[in-house]
């Protein structure tokens, strides 16, 4: 069977490194070797049977003008790349003798850069066709050559993972040079050429491709006319970012400070409302610390500066060097005027005492110690006595660290590493620790979205099944389709923004603080439904600490969604030096 896909006719070199797999295959049930005879299994599959979608929904939706039972020509072919990928990414992993991976390599990575060269000549024509067909037509020869570019970036995508959704194919269209154009009134009721371009590839590349979900289409039809539209562009710049991110910023600043400064009691009635001895934590109410900065005169003049630095070019470079000047300032107050003083002659001949380094190594530092600990606690809402305990013990527990060899070569070892890292990376490590978190959550909803791509093809139907395995797959895919479409909503829109540390600051932040006042009110009215106030207490409390996450999914979103347009394309802004070495520093981007 592997001597058909293969083209081999005569199949004893192939069968004599195979031959080798199988002990390396008998060690456990999820080896290496046994992963690759499954892969190569699958291979075989891929190439005998003809795979079919059981779609009951779409049968019932169309009135059955849509077969229950498809075919998905353009899945074959990319799940047989797929399965010989595997196949040849595990073959450097199992444990064979050098001859028989030789053999084997040899024999499969001709055929899967084949396979690949006949997914991306079977594909392309079909991604093409939906590009030209929803009206992103190119005006001039750059753009010609963006639209085969973004053709290609869809084809990359399709041979790395085996298949796309809406997301790929607006962040390709975002990244690209080939834009939409403005939105008129009967694009925005058909829908958009991104929306337009969605539509086809779901019925061109049947198994492949996977429409967007309502929660990306809306948003994208009702972005449209926010980015799209001459219009919205101008209540956008104008209006709603300079507004609304004056609003947020103070709202943030109003929670850092509460995390920070104790607001004085409040009095209500007769009673004075106290915190309660012990270990609590504050809930994050608009005017705990006694200082209302979000006021609607407060965000009218901050919304007017940012509006101002936004659209005046000479006032935000003249803010540019105003942050420059101050952090120069700050740099030599802070770094070198230390440094000097600490050089002066008489300085190091104290500090250099006996007496002054056994009062810095026993007292100053673990006692620096104790007091980060202590501030934190104080922020937690830990009162006096339960602070200074923790803060103690951290100093007793430094004192011994410190002042012990092994504590001491830890703290060298730590230290020289830290100089080092900083010394060469510099700014470059916040940089790449954003980036990072970035990249692994990203890194996290890829593979979820391959888990669930991976489930349906478990539910697909291929040739030479039963009739049972036809209706028992019809109805377990039924079931799936609204379970996954549930999990997927959660996990991307409730769960994901809240957990992520780039989206969650600060636009859940602030939706949590706003809508964390609405819980008494929907507790009250919820009770009769429920008999019990502590019931309905919690399933609103549930429901509201959620929903936030889907201002932080649609912040998030808007963002790409903003540079789809042609209109809206990005200025290339010169980047700030600052400071003494030359370190670069990301500044505000035109809207």
């Amino acid at each position: 069977r592997l001597c058909k896909v293969l083209d081999i006719a005569d199949g004893d070199e192939l069968v004599h490194a195979m031959a080798q797999l199988l002990d390396p295959a008998a060690e456990g049930w999820s080896t290496p070797g046994a992963r690759l005879l499954y892969d190569l299994q699958a291979v075989c599959i891929d190439h005998e049977k003809d795979i079919f979608k059981l779609d009951l929904i779409s049968w019932i939706t169309a009135l059955g003008k849509v077969p229950i039972k498809r075919t998905l020509p353009a899945a074959n072919e990319v799940r047989l790349h797929q399965h010989l990928s595997k196949a040849v990414n595990r073959l450097h992993r199992a444990q064979l003798p050098d001859e028989a991976r030789t053999t084997l390599l040899r024999l499969l990575e001709p055929k899967l850069q084949i396979v690949e060269e006949r997914v991306r000549q079977t594909l392309r024509p079909l991604i093409d066709q939906a590009v030209r067909e929803s009206g992103l037509t190119p005006a001039n020869r750059p753009e010609e050559i963006a639209r085969q570019k973004l053709v290609e970036e869809l084809l990359d995508r399709i041979v790395e993972r085996g298949f796309i959704s809406m997301g790929d194919l607006r962040d390709a269209v975002s990244r690209n040079q080939l834009k939409l154009p403005d939105v008129t009134r009967e694009v925005f009721i058909k829908g958009d050429e991104l929306l337009q371009i969605d539509k086809r590839l779901a019925r061109l590349l049947d198994g492949v491709y996977r429409r967007g979900e309502v929660y990306r289409r809306w948003p994208q039809r009702m972005s449209s006319l926010a980015f799209g539209t001459k219009a919205g562009r101008f209540v956008t710049s104008y209006i709603a970012i300079p507004f609304l991110g004056a609003f947020l910023l103070l709202e943030s600043m109003q929670y850092i400070a509460a995390m920070f400064v104790q607001a004085p009691p409040k009095i209500a009635g007769n009673a004075l409302l106290v915190s309660t001895p012990g270990i609590h934590m504050p809930p994050p109410v608009v005017g705990r610390t006694g200082i209302q900065l979000n006021t609607p005169l407060s965000v009218l003049i901050t919304g007017l500066v940012l509006l101002w630095l936004f659209h005046a070019d000479q006032i935000r470079a003249a803010l540019f060097k105003a942050i420059r000047w101050a952090f120069n300032r700050f740099y030599g107050i802070v770094i070198e005027l230390p440094s000097e003083f600490l050089r002066l002659e008489w300085v190091k001949r104290i500090v250099n005492n006996r007496a002054a380094r056994l009062i810095y190594r026993y007292l100053v530092k673990p006692a620096y110690f104790g007091a980060v600990v202590w501030f934190i606690c104080h922020i937690w809402g830990l009162d006096w006595g339960f602070s200074l305990g923790y803060a103690l013990l951290i100093f007793i527990v430094m004192n011994l660290l410190f002042n012990t060899p092994f504590g001491r070569r830890i703290e060298e070892a730590v230290g020289e590493w830290f100089g080092r890292v900083w010394r060469r990376f510099g700014w470059r490590v916040l940089v790449g620790v954003f980036q990072w978190i970035v990249d692994v959550f990203k890194w996290l909803l890829d593979a979820f979205e391959e888990l669930r791509y991976n489930i349906d093809e478990w539910l697909r139907f291929r040739t030479g099944e039963n009739r049972a395995a036809f209706i028992g797959k019809l109805i377990v895919g039924t079931i799936w389709f609204f379970v996954s479409y549930f999990i997927v909503f959660c996990v991307t829109l409730l769960i994901e923004p809240q957990v992520n540390p780039i989206k969650h600051f600060p636009v859940v932040t602030v939706s949590h603080k706003v809508m964390l006042g609405l819980i008494p009110v929907f507790s009250d009215m919820l009770t009769p439904f429920f008999g019990d106030k502590t019931e309905a207490t919690i399933f609103v409390s549930s429901i509201v600490w959620l929903i936030p996450g889907i201002f932080g999914y649609l912040a998030w979103e808007l963002k790409e969604n903003w540079r789809l347009y042609a209109a809206n394309r990005p200025v290339k802004l010169k980047p700030i030096i600052i400071g003494h070495h030359g370190d670069s520093m990301l500044g505000l981007l035109k809207p």
